[in-house]
């Protein structure tokens, strides 16, 4: 089973400071909201398994079932320097690189072969 994530990183100059936005374009096998954050808008953490299973996408439906979390495909990291922004968004890529190999290890192989054979 192929799984597999692409994502866009974009560095930007803000009046008050830097940030990186990070979206996620398309995946396989995965679901592409990613992001996780509490409601109100702020970026938690990139979604592990568990918070896949368990955190709905968008601030709506989650308010709607009470939860805290939800989840989003883009995100946006703010900080006061260049070097704060790509660490967050180093570390925001190892964690998808990590989301990506937890699914596929928790995957299981694709399933249904038919083998027909006479043996004598």
């Amino acid at each position: 089973m192929s799984v597999s994530i692409n994502y866009r990183a974009e560095e930007i100059i803000l009046d008050d400071g830097y940030a990186v936005r990070v979206r996620i374009n398309d995946t396989t096998e995965i679901p592409s909201e990613l992001f996780v954050f509490k409601i109100g808008g702020m970026y938690s953490h990139v979604a592990t398994l568990r918070d896949i299973a368990l955190y709905p996408v968008g601030e709506a439906a989650a308010r709607s079932l009470g939860h805290v979390f939800f989840r989003a495909a883009e995100m946006l990291y703010t900080a006061n320097t260049p070097a704060a922004v790509r660490n967050a968004r180093d570390q925001i890529i190892v964690r998808l690189r990590v989301a990506v190999a937890a699914h596929k290890a928790s995957t299981l192989p694709d399933f249904g072969a038919v083998v027909e054979e006479s043996i004598t």
